[in-house]
């Protein structure tokens, strides 16, 4: 029997609605994120606490979350033309530049932990790497005229008639990557939970305060071994004595980030090569055609959700909230 070709109804010409009535509810809440980071960051109080890499490359994919997710206005709204096109080109710089900054979060966290590295050093790197990767993946398709109206889902992306083509452009300037970056992004943090598990019980935990330290933190005098590679690493760092446990409790919030990352980009990912590989309008494949376009406008919020909670940002409302305890608690001797 063969699949039910699906037949228009009112609600088809909903969907653009649909799609840009989230997209709209991310831009809203990306932007109240990112304009409490300003306010935390501009009080002098809070600004300590924030003053990290990993958290400047979570504002960096941030703000690129918040324009790849506005693109998805003119993506569902827009016909042929140029505007389609560079509208595509945009939206896909910007989801691939989110993605390596994302990425970069995991593989900084493994190299100050598991290997002392300097992350400030190493920031250079993650922005260069970040803009470039984007860009020599994007040019090619968009200077072949592979951007475009796709009148198989009626949106603004990858356009060639023939799937076998679209296909080879997709994983080759985008899924392959996205899905790479998504698996490193896991396995970077798996390492860091083996290397953590695998301490004597009890051990201290180099605590990541990558940023200039507020007064009174850099003199702090602990009477305990601290290994060379992580005294060299970071002008300042401060280490407690906590069990493994606790070790994994610091970091289950972080390791959040890489399975959502993976989670939508395996899912996104998967839904892609099934709308290029299945180009028959039936009822599944219309249904999934709109999953799809759902992935791509929810990705956003999920990671303003985790943004939301980010553990340096809630340290800083804390500081503003009790400033002169905060203040104290750091400054012990």
């Amino acid at each position: 029997m063969s699949p039910r070709v699906h037949t228009p109804t009112t609600f088809d010409s909903r969907i653009p609605n649909l799609i840009t009535g989230f997209a709209a509810a991310a831009v809203a809440f990306i932007s109240l994120i990112l304009a409490t980071y300003a306010w935390t960051a501009y009080n002098p109080v809070s600004r300590p606490y924030l003053n990290r890499v990993s958290f400047r490359l979570l504002i960096y994919a941030l703000v690129a979350n918040l324009a790849n997710v506005a693109c998805q206005f003119g993506v569902v709204t827009l016909g042929p033309g140029a505007a389609c096109s560079g509208i595509t080109f945009f939206a896909i710089v910007c989801y691939m530049f989110s993605g390596v900054m994302f990425f970069c979060m995991a593989l900084n966290l493994h190299l100050v932990l598991v290997h002392g590295v300097n992350g400030q050093r190493m920031e250079k790197y993650y922005i260069l790497g970040a803009v470039a990767l984007p860009l020599i993946c994007s040019i090619p398709p968009y200077a072949a005229g592979a951007f475009g109206y796709w009148a198989v889902n009626d949106t603004c992306w990858y356009n060639s008639p023939d799937p076998a083509v679209q296909l080879r452009w997709w994983v080759g300037t985008q899924g392959f990557w996205m899905f790479l970056m998504s698996a490193g992004e896991v396995a970077s943090f798996l390492v860091v939970v083996g290397s953590m598990a695998s301490l004597d019980a009890p051990q201290f935990l180099k605590i990541v305060q990558d940023f200039t330290p507020p007064c009174g933190l850099v003199n702090l005098n602990w009477n305990f071994h601290i290994p060379l590679h992580y005294a060299r690493a970071r002008p300042a760092i401060t280490y407690r004595y906590v069990s493994p446990h606790n070790s994994a409790n610091r970091l289950s919030l972080p390791g959040l980030y890489p399975m959502v990352s993976f989670f939508f980009s395996f899912t996104g990912g998967f839904l892609d090569l099934w709308s290029i590989k299945n180009t028959v309008e039936t009822e599944t494949n219309w249904i999934l055609g709109i999953v799809d376009l759902m992935v791509y406008t929810l990705r956003p919020i999920a990671y303003a959700l985790l943004a939301a909670t980010d553990p340096s940002f809630l340290r800083a409302l804390r500081a503003l909230r009790q400033p002169l305890r905060q203040n104290l608690e750091i400054e012990r001797p």
